[in-house]
């Protein structure tokens, strides 16, 4: 993995001026297909950086949950990037048939929040249930 690409596995979703999001989506992990037996989620992120309009970066993460707790903070989180170099249409029809192959592999339906914009337009969009935020400023 190149430096770039091992920089940005490395951060957690991060909404920030520089950057286009096309989509985020979601899909419920059964409890029987978890790590601590009491279910999780997968999230992706599909996003670009303004400077690069045709490398795309999709960002997922699976998390199993420790007990039944939301938020415990003993559940176990896996960060994982993919990248490739497509138009934005194709871009978000790969997005699309990898969570929808990953929720028909655990027999759930995946939720996509369309984005197509800067932060900005993320942040004033209403939000799912399933999407929990935490705001954190920048030093």
């Amino acid at each position: 993995m190149s430096d770039e690409a091992q920089e940005e596995a490395d951060q957690p979703f991060a909404f920030v001026p520089g950057y286009y999001f096309a989509l985020m989506g979601y899909l419920s992990i059964p409890h029987g297909n978890s790590m601590h037996g009491h279910g999780g989620n997968l999230t992706i992120l599909l996003y670009r950086k303004d400077s690069t309009p045709t490398r795309w970066y999709m960002k997922f993460r699976f998390r199993h949950y420790f007990t039944n707790k939301p938020d415990d903070d003993r559940d176990t989180r896996n960060w994982n990037l993919a990248t490739f170099n497509e138009d934005e249409a194709l871009a978000v029809k790969k997005a699309h048939i990898w969570l929808e192959t990953m929720g028909a592999l655990t027999g759930h339906k995946p939720d996509f929040l369309e984005i197509k914009g800067d932060c900005e337009k993320f942040f004033g969009l209403q939000k799912p249930s399933w999407l929990r935020m935490s705001i954190v400023a920048e030093e």
